[in-house]
C-alpha cells in the first residue's frame, strides 16, 4: 500500500495521503469517534468502500464534578460532633480508583483519602475536634481514568466550627430579690413563706459578660447540710447580652430537705451547640432562714417589785434577730416607752446577730 484515505465520523473522505505521512487529528470534542481508512497500492488498486478498515474511540476532556452532602442539619459544628461527608460525581467514564479520592477541611483535614461506595459515591467520617474554630472549607482531589482532575466541588462545602465557651452569667450582689410575690422576706434571704413556696423564688441574674451568647440557663442551688441537698432547674432560653432579670424556673418543693444555713448559687450557660460556659457561684451566708427563732424566758427577774424597782434580765435567742419585749396588760403609752427603750439598744443588737446564739440585758423599772 503506498497511499491511504480517511473518513471521520462518517464525514467525507480525504484527500490521498501518502503512507510515510501518519494520521494526526486534533481538537477532537469529547465522545465517541468512528474512522474508516481505505488503501491504494501503487498500481492504483483502491480498497472498497464496504470493506474500509474502521477504529473506534472515545475522547474524554470533561473533568468530573462532584457534589457535597452529608449528615448534619446543619452547617455549624462543634468539638465531638461526627459528620458523614458524602461526595457524589458525575463523569463519563469513571473515577479513577488507583488513587482514591482525597478531602481537605480547612487546615483540620488534609487529603484524607475518602472510602468507596461506588464508584462515583465516597464518604469521609469527620470527627470534629475541640480545639479548632472558625469557618472550614470542604475540598475534593480527584480524576477519572483519562486523567481529568475534579471541578470544584459544589453543595455542603463550607462549614463553621464552633468550640468557644458562652461568657459565664453574672450574679448580681443581691441574688434574692426583698419580698419576692408578697412573701416578706429579706434581700438575700428565704423565708419560711418563700420556702414553702419555692416555685415563686428567682434568681437575679444578668448575660453581660465579655463573650456572651444565647443559650440555655441553668441554675444550681445547694444547701450547707453534710451531706449537702442540691437542686438544679431544668434551664430556661437567656438572650446574648441580656440585661439583669429575676430568672429561675424552680419547683414548689424544690428546697423540701434543705437545712437552715448558708446558701450557695451556681449558674452557668449551655449555648445551641453544646458548649457550656464556666461557672458562676455566690455564697449567702445564712440566706435559709425558714423556723422563727425562739427567745427564752428572761432570767434573773425577781418575781415581785414594787413601786420603785429596778431589775435586768437576761434573755437569749436561738438564732440571730432582733428581740421585742411585749409588757403584759401594759397601756399603749407604758408599752410606746418599753419600745423606745429597746431601740436604743438597736445598735448593741446589730453587732450581735453575727452569732447564733446571744443575750440581751433588758433593764426593767417599775412604775
Amino acid at each position: 500500500m503506498a497511499k491511504y484515505f480517511y473518513n471521520l465520523d462518517n464525514g467525507t473522505w480525504s484527500a490521498e495521503i501518502s503512507v510515510s505521512t501518519p494520521l494526526s487529528l486534533t481538537n477532537l470534542a469529547s465522545g465517541i469517534h468512528n474512522i474508516a481508512v481505505l488503501g491504494k497500492d501503487d498500481a492504483g488498486n483502491l480498497q472498497p468502500q464496504n470493506s474500509s478498515t474502521k477504529f473506534s474511540w472515545k475522547i474524554d476532556t470533561l473533568p468530573p464534578t462532584v457534589v457535597l452532602s452529608d449528615d448534619h442539619p446543619d452547617a455549624i459544628l462543634h468539638g465531638g460532633d461526627i459528620v458523614t461527608i458524602a461526595g457524589t460525581f458525575t463523569e463519563e467514564d469513571q473515577i479513577d480508583e488507583t488513587v482514591p479520592p482525597t478531602i481537605t477541611i480547612g487546615t483540620i483535614v488534609v487529603n484524607a483519602a475518602m472510602v468507596k461506595i461506588d464508584n462515583l459515591y465516597w464518604t469521609y467520617a469527620w470527627n470534629v475536634p475541640s480545639e479548632s474554630n472558625g469557618v472550614q472549607t470542604v475540598s475534593i482531589t480527584a480524576k477519572d481514568r483519562s486523567g481529568n482532575s475534579n471541578k470544584a466541588a459544589t453543595g455542603k462545602s463550607s462549614y463553621t466550627v464552633d468550640n468557644i465557651l458562652p461568657g459565664a452569667p453574672v450574679i448580681n450582689p443581691i441574688a434574692i430579690g426583698e419580698n419576692l410575690s408578697g412573701h416578706g422576706n429579706k434581700a438575700n434571704r428565704v423565708n419560711g413563706k418563700l420556702k414553702s413556696d419555692f416555685s415563686k423564688f428567682k434568681v437575679n441574674i444578668a448575660n453581660t459578660n465579655v463573650g456572651n451568647k444565647a443559650g440555655t440557663l441553668f441554675i444550681k442551688l445547694t444547701d450547707s447540710a453534710v451531706p449537702p441537698h442540691t437542686f438544679t432547674t431544668t434551664g430556661e432560653s437567656i438572650a446574648a447580652n441580656a440585661p439583669a432579670a429575676d430568672l429561675g424556673i424552680f419547683s414548689m418543693s424544690a428546697l423540701s430537705f434543705f437545712a437552715d444555713g448558708d446558701l450557695n448559687i451556681e449558674a452557668w450557660i449551655v449555648d445551641s451547640l453544646g458548649n457550656e460556659s464556666v461557672h458562676s457561684s455566690v455564697k449567702k451566708a445564712s440566706a435559709l432562714s425558714s423556723t422563727p427563732p425562739i427567745a427564752s424566758a428572761p432570767k434573773n427577774s425577781p418575781q415581785k417589785l414594787k413601786k420603785g424597782d429596778r431589775s435586768t434580765s437576761t434573755v437569749s435567742s436561738s438564732k440571730p434577730g432582733s428581740i421585742y419585749l411585749i409588757k403584759r396588760g401594759e397601756s399603749a403609752t407604758i408599752q410606746a416607752e418599753i419600745d423606745v427603750a429597746l431601740a436604743a439598744w438597736k445598735g448593741f443588737w446589730e453587732k450581735l446577730t453575727q452569732r447564733r446564739m446571744f443575750l440581751i440585758l433588758l433593764p426593767f423599772h417599775l412604775t
